[in-house]
């Protein structure tokens, strides 16, 4: 199609497609961020949990061995 001889109704289909990918493409992109960053502070909250679980090993431990030292 020769870039001159484009008529005025493609110009105006061409711009109106354009324009109705625009408003539905923005929020869709939008609708991506947050689910990234929800999967995202997901994934940070299960490590954050998984370092809890692993350290409250250790102190209940150091805990048990507290309490049992001031009962003797």
């Amino acid at each position: 199609m020769d870039l001159f001889k484009v008529s005025s109704l493609y110009l105006f289909w061409r711009l109106a497609w354009l324009a109705r990918i625009r408003v539905i493409g923005r929020p869709i992109t939008e609708l991506r961020e947050i689910w990234f960053f929800l999967r995202r502070f997901r994934e940070i909250g299960r490590v954050r949990a998984a370092r809890f679980d692993f350290l409250c090993l250790f102190y209940s431990r150091d805990c048990k061995n507290r309490t049992a030292r001031q009962d003797e």
